[in-house]
């Protein structure tokens, strides 16, 4: 399942773009740890406050009431807010099995296709094998994204970005949580 999503309301894009100029930029990691042969580019975070009963970070706030009004009883898991610079990607991955904690993923573009090459994102579609023998395997989908309009997707598709070919790509990704 991936949706196409409406564009987000503007205060959630403000605060995600606003943490280039008010967050440190990390290194990209992975399942893995850091391994700049699987993914390359610099992340910031929005992190959830961690002591019971303290109030959220306004994007977290804003983020969890779009997602409920979109139909989905979800709470962010965090804010990964992705800077992709010329030559970086991120390879084949998935951000969960599906069955564990993390029940929805979101991507979505903080700023215009026009200013960066490459940088696509493609997923990998589940086989399927139809009645009369044919099967369709390793078929996979690029999406045509569009700033402030997200995707959600199963947290168990696997997806990739492409390199970054000129420009710079930014990027809003967060998992979701039963609440």
């Amino acid at each position: 399942m991936i949706q196409e999503m409406d564009r987000l309301p503007e205060e959630i894009l403000d605060i995600c773009k606003s943490t280039f100029n008010t967050h440190l930029a990390i290194e990209g990691h992975t399942g893995r740890g850091l391994d700049h042969e699987f993914r390359k580019t610099e992340c910031r975070y929005i992190q959830r406050a961690k002591r019971v009963g303290a109030p959220q970070p306004r994007g977290i706030q804003l983020v969890e009431e779009w997602i409920n009004e979109q139909g989905y009883d979800y709470t962010p898991e965090i804010l990964q807010i992705a800077r992709y610079h010329e030559g970086h990607f991120y390879k084949w991955h998935t951000d969960g099995d599906g069955r564990g904690y993390r029940k929805l993923s979101m991507s979505c573009l903080l700023n215009d296709p026009s200013e960066f090459d490459g940088g696509e994102m493609e997923f990998k579609m589940p086989d399927r094998f139809h009645p009369g023998g044919i099967v369709m395997e390793g078929q996979k989908t690029t999406m045509k994204m569009k700033e402030g309009c997200p995707i959600v997707f199963m947290p168990n598709l696997e997806h990739q970005v492409l390199p970054v070919l000129r420009g710079q790509r930014d990027s809003l990704v967060v998992w979701f949580l039963e609440k």
